[in-house]
């Protein structure tokens, strides 16, 4: 039964995909688990539960196909001149069970978000909020510590949705559920003409699944499927193999963090010499050309750009210099340090994982350090750490490499970090924000080996797709 199942797929997958989604519902694929819409207060959500909350569970604002911020259940908003209170307009919209949304529900949904206690993981972000207040039924003021740009980026993230009793205000309702498919029907306009309105037919209905990627894959290429999502390093193999034609794979181009972090828990990696040696070993280059992926990016720094710094990323001297120089010193700073040769190092499932380790593994091994894989649940001295960066700004990146986020750190980092958040002048801001990115880059706790890679299969009539730096596509725009 199994090998006949495998045997239908491989042949799926040398079918070409020429579903082109120009009409009709979108049947579409998310790769990962089970759909649940979960509570980001609960704790970290899934890219499928991510892509739920965004349907169903709009946030005040949100990205348009572009990457620019755009009205969603706030219709307008102001920023005051010193760009610490931004007022928002609550838009007339009701919740499931057609009572009207106030500015009280939004307010008790972003405080159970930033809350103390809230396992949101963009929870710390929040640490220049000093108030959220509904002021009247449909207005609602944020005020800051400090100015910050990019405060609405962080508003439009699916963590961010204004939820109730676990359900949201849309933009689309979920239809039906039916054999691990969810049905994502858009919600009706109140205010629209009878001819206008959204029909209450399928033609623009979501039918979603969340599976593996190998299947997502087959699903794509034998035109049972015109888009699929959340592609990352560990499937790139699949799609490769799948030889898809080159105008449907899709990369965007993704900022954030892809890495080795040093566990707080490791004792092997105690030294920053040692640590340094694992990151002057690494063939960065040669990682990516495994992959066979040409817009794949490389990285040796935390930040990938200056973003709101006052310097350039800080990158140290040794990493940009000639491989082999950077293996003769990692050489000789292991002759030195003495201590670990062998470290663990855990990964996520897939055949890209499997690429992963074995290119790390082989460069380690030349500078005498042998490597093996953590079992699942099993304590690490290096962990993956693979995440799209929320908001253009270092303060996410200083933030999720800081104290508490299972990284070792340092108390002085932590200091650091607070008197970033809490600076009013700008200019000051941006000097401290330098300074703590060349102090974390120094300690050698986060090594640096791309950008995050983020891929997407997009059938032709999908015309309002367009590549985002935040790996963020709006169903709505999608066509």
């Amino acid at each position: 039964m199994r090998a006949a199942r495998l045997a239908c797929l491989s042949a799926a997958v040398m079918l070409s995909a020429c579903n082109d989604s120009a009409s009709g519902p979108i049947s579409m694929s998310v790769v990962g688990s089970a759909l649940k819409m979960n509570d980001p207060s609960m704790g970290p959500v899934s890219p499928s539960a991510k892509l739920l909350l965004a349907a169903t569970a709009q946030g005040l604002v949100s990205f348009d196909a572009v990457d620019q911020i755009q009205p969603a259940l706030a219709e307008r908003w102001i920023v005051t001149d010193d760009g610490l209170s931004y007022i928002f307009r609550i838009r007339e919209s009701t919740w499931s069970d057609g009572s009207p949304v106030t500015s009280v529900d939004v307010v008790n949904s972003l405080k159970r978000s930033v809350a103390p206690g809230s396992r949101n993981p963009l929870r710390r972000l929040f640490d220049n909020v000093t108030a959220i207040i509904p002021m009247t039924g449909q207005v609602v003021e944020i005020r800051l510590r400090s100015p910050e740009a990019n405060f609405l980026q962080l508003l439009a993230q699916p963590e961010l949705a204004i939820l109730r009793s676990g359900g949201g205000t849309g933009p689309y309702l979920i239809h039906s559920r039916r054999d691990g498919v969810i049905r994502l029907r858009p919600k009706p306009d109140p205010d629209a003409e009878p001819e206008n309105a959204i029909a209450a037919s399928d033609q623009n209905d979501i039918r979603l699944r969340a599976e593996r990627a190998g299947l997502a894959v087959a699903r794509f290429q034998s035109e049972n499927s015109g888009y699929l999502v959340g592609g990352t390093f560990a499937d790139l193999p699949i799609v490769s193999a799948a030889r898809t034609e080159a105008a449907r794979f899709q990369i965007d181009p993704a900022y954030g963090l892809f890495g080795m972090i040093v566990t707080e828990g490791s004792t092997r990696l105690a030294d920053p010499d040692l640590r340094l040696a694992l990151s002057l070993a690494i063939d960065r280059e040669g990682l990516i050309d495994r992959f066979r992926v040409s817009r794949w990016q490389t990285a040796i720094s935390v930040l990938p750009a200056a973003l709101d710094s006052g310097s350039a990323p800080a990158a140290l001297s040794a990493l940009q210099s000639p491989l082999g120089e950077r293996r003769a010193r990692a050489r000789a700073l292991m002759q030195r340090v003495g201590g670990a040769n062998r470290v663990t190092v855990a990964l996520p499932d897939g055949p890209g994982a499997r690429l992963l380790f074995a290119s790390l593994s082989a460069d380690w091994k030349r500078i005498g350090i042998s490597a093996e894989r953590a079992l699942p649940g099993e304590p690490a001295d290096l962990v993956l750490i693979d995440e799209v960066a929320p908001v253009s700004s270092a303060l996410w990146y200083l933030t999720r490499l800081s104290c508490g986020m299972g990284i070792r750190c340092s108390d002085d980092l932590t200091k650091s970090l607070a008197a970033v958040v809490a600076e009013r002048d700008f200019a000051r801001k941006r000097q401290l924000i330098a300074n703590l990115d060349a102090a974390l880059a120094a300690t050698n706790t986060y090594i640096p080996l791309a950008l995050p890679m983020r891929w997407s299969l997009v059938g032709t009539g999908l015309t309002g797709w367009r590549a985002s730096s935040f790996s963020s596509h709006n169903l709505q725009q999608l066509r």
